[in-house]
């Protein structure tokens, strides 16, 4: 019996996938295909069911779907090819994830939004040049977007799957020859962003990139023929789409694709004896408002809530679907966390200064070695250094004083290529650690490199290399600068003012 291009890939990542290399890397480099077309299921699996309804009625088998799209879908009537972009403008359900399917495999496919006002379509089909517009004439008025672009509508019936214009914005040749398939490099969709930052961004993907993905989610997740999704995304959303959709479809699975997204339905149909769902995905707020029902607490305890291994799914559903929540908020605040933190160093490089202040630097080391402090920290004489571009500047002398009295203040001068330099700031006897700031004096040592600018020194006792050690950040007119420095204690005197 045949097999499908996508579980042969399948098999072949189990076995040969290397944990050195990433996963979408090891697929991209073994993946060949030509066509969406050719991924389809096998002979083992094209009796199977493909697409189910939400009252668990299978509406296509995948033989049907695989005929729908190489017989039935006829875009090529329309002037439509590869790359051309097409709208699916159909409320969420069976007919618009076969849309997005067929339309995939012979052009560029624009899912929509079906309840975008009429202001908001006319304006997605000007900016994202859409040249025919699949819609469902009971939820969009025709007549308003008749100037806009080529209108189609569905027209299906028990034997076909067939589009038929509403209007046309320019006469339509039609064509006899059917239009070609998607190559694995062409634009098979394009989405675009929520737009809550501002403006929409539109998202193209190759086909093959979308394949990689698909394959990825299939293999991490270990989907098979057996498995069914049930999904109440929404399918103008890539998550939909990737997990929902094509995951399920090319592995020779199922799906049940509801019309939206309602917690009690989707207990409703969990809860039917013959339900085939084995898993699903979706957003945070669908996981959130599913446990919310009181159909969750309940369900977990109902005899006939079980798979065929006589497990009950339920109740393990019910403590993955609070594992999800939990585990994706967490994700989401440290995504936060990073996006603060790569902020904060941005413009802690574009100021030249570190993240940290001196104060809350020095406050916050572990405090290994305090019972030193009062060795370490002797005034006197002391040579530092820093490092640029892999080789080491200085020494250069300066003197420091502590005073433990007036709240661990340090303060002194020198001197170093740059200019004489005074320098202040705080230690901690705790921490042994030191955060400085560092002033030229304009008008002494090099006029090219002095502005009279003030640098800042953070730097923590090494008692392995006895030697304070950190970095040096500094903002020299249009310069900036960050380098590893070092201050050794000298202790022989010294006198500053000599210079």
């Amino acid at each position: 019996m045949e097999t499908s291009v996508i579980s042969r890939q399948l098999s072949k990542i189990n076995e040969r996938h290397s944990q050195e290399q990433s996963l979408g890397s090891y697929i991209a480099n073994e993946l060949k295909f030509e066509s969406l077309l050719q991924l389809l299921s096998g002979a083992n699996d094209e009796n199977r069911p493909a697409i189910y309804s939400s009252a668990l009625s299978v509406l296509y088998t995948h033989k049907e779907v695989k005929n729908v799209i190489k017989n039935q879908f006829n875009l090529y009537e329309f002037n439509l090819q590869c790359n051309d972009r097409v709208g699916i403008l159909l409320p969420n359900g069976a007919e618009f994830g076969l849309c997005i399917l067929a339309t995939c495999c012979y052009c560029t496919c624009v899912p929509m939004n079906s309840s975008s006002t009429i202001d908001e379509i006319k304006n997605d089909i000007k900016v994202l040049q859409i040249k025919a517009l699949v819609i469902d004439t009971n939820i969009v008025d025709a007549e308003q977007l008749k100037a806009t672009t080529l209108l189609l509508k569905l027209n299906r019936t028990a034997e076909t799957f067939k589009l038929e214009t509403i209007s046309d914005s320019g006469a339509v040749e039609c064509r006899v020859n059917k239009s070609a398939l998607n190559s694995s490099e062409d634009t098979c969709l394009l989405l675009q962003t929520s737009g809550t930052t501002g403006q929409k961004k539109t998202v193209p993907y190759k086909l093959k990139t979308f394949i990689i993905s698909t394959l990825c989610v299939a293999f991490s997740w270990r989907l098979t023929p057996t498995d069914c999704n049930l999904n109440m995304m929404p399918l103008f959303h890539v998550g939909g789409i990737v997990r929902n959709l094509f995951a399920p479809l090319l592995t020779g699975g199922s799906v049940i694709l509801c019309e939206g997204f309602d917690p009690n339905v989707f207990w409703d149909i969990l809860e039917t004896t013959q339900c085939p769902a084995t898993w699903y995905y979706a957003a945070p707020t669908i996981h959130w408002a599913i446990l919310q029902t009181n159909k969750c607490g309940n369900f977990g305890f109902k005899s006939e809530s079980t798979n065929n291994n006589g497990d009950n799914f339920g109740g393990k559903l019910a403590g993955i679907i609070v594992g999800s929540v939990l585990g994706g908020l967490f994700i989401i605040c440290c995504c936060c966390c990073l996006c603060i933190l790569c902020a904060l160093s941005f413009i802690a490089w574009y100021e030249g200064t570190p993240i940290l202040s001196n104060k809350s630097y020095v406050q916050s080391g572990l405090g290994i070695y305090r019972d030193k402090s009062n060795i370490i920290f002797q005034p006197g004489s002391f040579s530092s250094y820093y490092l640029k571009d892999g080789a080491s500047n200085g020494p250069y002398d300066l003197v420091l004083g502590f005073y433990p009295q007036a709240n661990h203040i340090v303060h002194g001068r020198g001197r170093d290529n740059v200019g004489l330099f005074v320098m202040t700031g705080v230690y901690s006897p705790r921490t042994l650690r030191m955060g400085l700031e560092k002033r030229y004096q304009k008008g002494t040592g090099n006029p090219d490199r002095n502005f009279g600018h003030t640098a800042i020194v953070q730097v923590e006792w090494n008692e392995a290399t006895q030697n304070f050690e950190g970095k040096y950040y500094s903002k020299a007119g249009k310069n900036r600068d960050e380098q590893k420095y070092v201050i050794h204690p000298k202790r022989p005197t010294f006198n500053p003012y000599r210079y």
